[in-house]
């Protein structure tokens, strides 16, 4: 009778080492199939530099799933460019399109990403994936306050250029360096600009898109150039 009951023990723990259980649910899915809250009292510590894997919840199948992997790795954004020239700005003429000119940047003034996105010797940007973009744009020539003689051959406006279109470009956004008519000291009417300008806005673009970065000298006296700064930042910030 003992060796029959011992028997039994060993049959019910075999049985139940290899069935499912389940826990406020009567059709277990899995090994432990907890329907409801779980509670852990107590957990361990681990170091803060380690590489661990993680537990999560699939939201579909709401089945306990590991990640392999430090989630805490920083995410980088390989969009981002930005170029700069503080030492005077140079125009590129020869690809001008209708009065526009492209700023030269130079080879050593793209501090971030050269050559990657941002492509220092043509002084363009190819947009690498479709998608919103902040883009960041400023120009200053001469110092704060201009006064010429109200000769320009058109507003003098910096702007965000894509190629290709109609025209062989497509301007995406421009502004217009501010200005007005004075009498000062009653030596007639001079034109009083203001010789610094930026845009800051939100655009979307297409993989592939070619952007460049450019003037539109209008009545701009080109010695001014001399003592001129320009920067440029750009960066996808969503699909």
């Amino acid at each position: 009778m003992k060796k029959n009951y011992v028997m039994s023990l060993f049959l019910c723990a075999g049985i139940f080492a290899s069935a499912q259980v389940g826990i406020n649910t009567e059709t277990p899915e899995a090994t432990l199939d907890v329907n409801g809250n779980v509670i852990v009292r107590t957990v361990n510590t681990a170091g803060s530099a380690a590489d661990y894997d993680f537990l999560v919840v699939n939201s579909t199948t709401n089945e306990v799933q590991k990640i392999t992997g430090n989630l805490a790795a920083t995410n980088v954004n390989t969009t981002m460019a930005k170029a700069v020239e503080s030492d005077g700005v140079s125009l590129l003429s020869g690809g001008a399109y209708a009065g526009w000119e492209r700023i030269d940047f130079g080879g050593g003034h793209v501090p971030i990403n050269p050559g990657n996105h941002f492509d220092a010797a043509t002084d363009v940007y190819t947009v690498p994936s479709t998608g919103v973009y902040a883009v960041n744009f400023e120009f200053r020539y001469g110092n704060g306050v201009q006064l010429q003689l109200l000769s320009f051959g058109g507003s003098p406006r910096v702007g965000v250029l894509k190629q290709g279109g109609p025209d062989g470009y497509t301007v995406v956004d421009e502004r217009v360096f501010s200005g007005a008519n004075v009498n000062l000291f009653g030596i007639g009417a001079l034109s009083v600009t203001l010789s610094s300008v930026s845009m800051n806005s939100l655009y979307q673009f297409t993989a592939g898109d070619v952007l460049s970065f450019e003037v539109f000298p209008g009545g701009i006296s080109l010695d001014l150039l001399g003592d001129s700064y320009t920067s440029v930042t750009i960066h996808k910030i969503s699909d």
